[in-house]
């Protein structure tokens, strides 16, 4: 019995010892992998939700896209204190090495490699800031909050503090009121308002109030308004043969190497800037008188010279008594008529010799009243801030009343001697003539 005893209970210490060495060996295991079985287990159970969290994100993405049909998020443009420039839709891209400082472009077409074959805008600033609208004016108004009235009062106010901001060059002296002498027809001063009247395009005093209104808003909300980089063109090898013809299908371009739209009045030419493509839910039309005052205070805050903008200039636009001057694309016409009632039937190549006015490319109006018109964007030489032909060329319908009957035009024609961009002409609301054109903006 007790051999049996002894036998038993070694058995039993064999089989505590091998259970010890099993438990050492786990033990030394774990420790050796840094950690214990519990910890491991939380581990897991934590990578395990880790790896289901992102399961379902990615479907949730997946189905965002589906339900949503998202793009990527669009680029954004430059902006700067004050002015922050927006596409008006998602057709727009930034035109390569145009900026705010040089003058930025959008264009709503690009080709396979990204350069620009689409209407192009130029951004005109006008700084959201107390150097534009004063120190005391109010930067932050709310007109989603704001009552009618309190909208009426802020519209007031802009109006007023952006007519004074265009008033003076960038010295603080006289900009827009500058006279230029030689040009009895064309006046730099201010007796031109913006009031609606029976023949600008529009129906009555009050959509063009309130046009009038979505303009001084969005400038004052973005800092700015886009501008036509070129005057408003149409596509074809001739122009318009006379006023009569329909303009029921005619859409403004603003590209290069286009006959620009003339023979029409300003009431046909607003109806036609209303057609601007790809504007999304922006508005567009011809400038108002404030718009193309800014034009050129931005130009003068850009340092181009204020002579050069309100004084008698050849540098900066085609006109009769221009010389020496470059073409590096486009067509022209040769007009000789001083009444400006023919039609510009015959639009040569840029390089194609004409007698002693064009040669090699190179252009010399010899006066009244021969002279050339040019199609949009020619010449670099009439070039300011990636803006064309401001002055010269085609002069331009704006939406001002004049002080008598009538509508106004302003930059002056080819066939007049050097008038300066801030000119303004009253010309006829109901005669037309193959010198008057325009140019869009939208806002």
């Amino acid at each position: 019995m007790k051999r049996n005893e002894r036998g038993i209970t070694l058995i039993a210490l064999i089989i505590t010892v091998i259970v010890l060495l099993i438990l050492a060996g786990t033990a030394v295991s774990i420790a050796i992998n840094g950690g214990n079985i519990f910890n491991r287990t939380a581990e897991a159970r934590e990578a395990w939700n880790t790896a289901v969290n992102n399961e379902n994100s990615t479907i949730n993405n997946y189905l965002a896209l589906l339900y949503r049909g998202d793009e990527p998020e669009e680029p954004t443009l430059p902006s700067s204190e004050g002015t922050y420039p927006y596409f008006p839709n998602s057709n727009f891209s930034q035109v390569t090495e145009t900026n705010l400082s040089n003058g930025l472009v959008i264009t709503d077409e690009i080709d396979e490699n990204g350069n620009s074959i689409g209407n192009e805008y130029v951004w005109v600033e006008v700084p959201r800031t107390a150097e534009t609208y004063g120190n005391s004016f109010n930067l932050n108004y709310d007109f989603e909050t704001m009552t009618d009235g309190e909208k009426n009062s802020a519209y007031s106010a802009i109006a007023t503090a952006l007519i004074a901001y265009r008033s003076k060059d960038s010295d603080g002296n006289d900009l827009i009121t500058a006279g230029n002498a030689g040009n009895s027809g064309f006046n730099s001063t201010c007796g031109y308002t913006d009031t609606w009247y029976s023949g600008c395009g529009i129906a009555d005093s009050s959509q063009y109030q309130e046009m009038y209104n979505k303009m001084l808003r969005s400038i004052y909300e973005n800092g700015g308004f886009w501008v036509g980089r070129y005057e408003a063109g149409q596509i074809g090898n001739t122009g318009r043969a006379d006023k009569n013809v329909s303009i029921a299908d005619t859409i403004p371009l603003s590209k290069p190497n286009l006959i620009p739209i003339y023979f029409v009045t300003c009431s046909q030419a607003q109806t036609i800037a209303t057609r601007v493509e790809n504007k999304g839910t922006y508005n567009s039309s011809l400038l108002f008188g404030i718009q193309w005052d800014l034009m050129i205070k931005f130009l003068n805050n850009k340092g181009i010279d204020k002579d050069i903008l309100t004084n008698n200039q050849t540098i900066v636009g085609n006109f009769s008594n221009s010389t020496n001057v470059t073409l590096f694309r486009g067509r022209y016409a040769q007009y000789m008529n001083s009444s400006y009632q023919d039609a510009l039937d015959t639009w040569y190549p840029f390089d194609t010799d004409l007698n002693n006015i064009v040669k090699n490319g190179v252009l010399n109006n010899i006066g009244m009243p021969q002279t050339v018109f040019l199609t949009t964007g020619a010449s670099n030489q009439f070039c300011l801030e990636n803006i064309y032909d401001l002055s010269g060329n085609m002069s331009e319908y704006t939406l001002e009343k004049p002080s008598s009957t009538g509508s106004v035009c302003r930059g002056g024609p080819a066939p007049a001697n050097a008038v300066p961009a801030s000119a303004r002409q009253s010309v006829s609301a109901t005669d037309v003539q193959s010198s008057y054109s325009f140019r869009v903006t939208i806002y």
